[in-house]
C-alpha cells in the first residue's frame, strides 16, 4: 500500500552571495500523485513548504582607503522567508534508496523559480531521510529533512 500524504521538517544550510552562510529550517507537506511516467520505479508528488533561511551577515570597512577619514566597520544582515510549491519526481533505486528531482516556485522573499536534486533513504515503512541541494533565485541550500508518511 502506497501512502498518499507525508509531512516533514529539517534544516537548511544556506548561502547567499557576498554574505556569510546561514542555517535555517523548513517544514513541508506533500501528496503523492497517481502519475508514475509509466514506470513502476517512478513516483510523483506535489509538495508545499515554508523555509526560513536564518540570518545572513556580512561586515565591511567603509573609508578604509581614505587617509582623511577613519575607517568604519559596517555590519549588515538579511534573511529570506517564504512559502514554496514544487513538483517532485522520485526514482526508486532499490527498496531503501531513491533519487529525487524537484521544480517549482518560491513565493516568499526569494520569489521565483526553484529547482533541486537529491536522494532519499527509507528508514522504516513510514519514515524517510532526505538530503538535497536546492537552488532559488538568491539562496542556494543543502537541506536535510525527516519525512513521515501517512
Amino acid at each position: 500500500m502506497q501512502h498518499k500524504y507525508y509531512a516533514g521538517a529539517g534544516m537548511a544550510f544556506n548561502s547567499y552571495r557576498n554574505y556569510d552562510d546561514a542555517t535555517g529550517f523548513q517544514v513541508l507537506g506533500g501528496y503523492c500523485l497517481d502519475y508514475n511516467f509509466h514506470n513502476p520505479k517512478m513516483k510523483t508528488s506535489a509538495e508545499v513548504g515554508y523555509l526560513t533561511s536564518g540570518d545572513f551577515e556580512r561586515s565591511f570597512n567603509r573609508f578604509g582607503n581614505n587617509p582623511n577619514r577613519p575607517p568604519q566597520t559596517i555590519s549588515e544582515s538579511t534573511s529570506f522567508n517564504g512559502v514554496w510549491v514544487n513538483g517532485l519526481a522520485e526514482y526508486k533505486m532499490d527498496g531503501k534508496i531513491h533519487l529525487m528531482a524537484r521544480l517549482g516556485a518560491d513565493l516568499g522573499d526569494d520569489n521565483g523559480l526553484m529547482a533541486g536534486a537529491g536522494f532519499g533513504f527509507n528508514l522504516t515503512k513510514f519514515a524517510q531521510f532526505r538530503g538535497e541541494y536546492v537552488v532559488r533565485d538568491n539562496v542556494d541550500s543543502v537541506q536535510i529533512n525527516l519525512i513521515t508518511e501517512f
